[in-house]
């Protein structure tokens, strides 16, 4: 696969996936805006940097793509990271975006691209190897990429507790999935 059908690919899950749930974060940016350059600017410079981050993270999936086990031991690493403190901690900052806002917003443009790129480095922290699997496992079918999506966005709009739940049975779910996965490769 070349880099740029999987970055069309990663584009367009991202597009999908991140952009939705960003909403609230983007209305705060739009409203807290302070003189020139016009809103407009001042948003497609937050989403430039928060959209770079994601295609660099893309990059990064590609190129290391053969670092990856294959198949559902993709599922392995990404189910792992569901477990961890630094997964948990991201998304906590991410679940809240108004809390982002005003801890972290300033006024200008370089700001403006600053915040993209740190608020971005937040979502990628808590979704990142679930997108990854995503494109590393899309040959077993439509079915892994609509649960690994669905776990992708319930955990950043449920309810907080009901929310780690999720990401903890996913966690579970991708270990046993890619351990399970390795041992038929075997």
């Amino acid at each position: 696969m070349t880099p740029l059908l999987f970055l069309s690919g990663w584009a367009a899950m991202v597009a999908a996936l991140m952009v939705p749930v960003t909403l609230p974060v983007a209305v705060a940016v739009w409203r807290g805006h302070q003189g020139p350059p016009p809103r407009e600017i001042y948003l497609g410079l937050w989403w430039a940097g928060y959209l770079g981050v994601w295609m660099a993270a893309g990059l990064s999936v590609w190129a290391t793509r053969d670092l990856w086990p294959a198949g559902a031991g993709a599922l392995l690493p990404a189910g792992l990271y569901q477990l961890t403190p630094l997964k948990h901690a991201c998304l906590r900052r991410c679940r809240a975006p108004l809390a982002t806002v005003q801890t972290f917003y300033r006024p200008g443009s370089a700001a403006a691209v600053w915040f993209g790129v740190r608020y971005a480095g937040f979502c990628l922290g808590c979704c990142w190897a679930l997108m990854a699997a995503m494109m590393l496992v899309s040959a077993m079918g439509s079915w892994v990429l609509v649960a690994l999506a669905t776990v992708t966005v319930l955990e950043r709009l449920l309810p907080a507790r009901q929310a780690h739940r999720l990401g903890v049975a996913a966690g579970l779910a991708g270990v046993l999935a890619g351990v399970t996965g390795l041992v038929v490769r075997l």
